[in-house]
């Protein structure tokens, strides 16, 4: 499986940690997935939820920030969105 989000968009400062978080195999615009272990198989066009290992660099690439918490069955669900002010101010 093919993502739109690489390495510029998860960041390539990993921090000393292995992968970009739990997606790896990532080239600079686009992320390779391999779903042969997913239960259920995404299909094209759908959201994927990716969580990178640092997310403080790339807050110049997004205008908008979703936080998330774990509801009663392990499901992520969006708890608020906030508007990124420091979106495009890195020189």
């Amino acid at each position: 499986m093919i993502v739109d989000a690489g390495s510029k968009a998860l960041t390539s400062d990993l921090l000393g940690l292995d992968g970009y978080g739990q997606v790896v195999g990532l080239s600079e615009e686009h992320g390779t997935l391999d779903t042969t272990a997913c239960v259920q198989q995404p299909q094209i066009g759908d959201q994927l939820l990716l969580l990178p290992n640092h997310a403080c660099p790339v807050s110049n690439l997004f205008d908008e920030v979703y936080f998330y918490r774990r509801d009663s069955q392990g499901e992520a669900r969006v708890e608020r969105c906030e508007r990124v002010a420091a979106r495009g101010k890195v020189a």
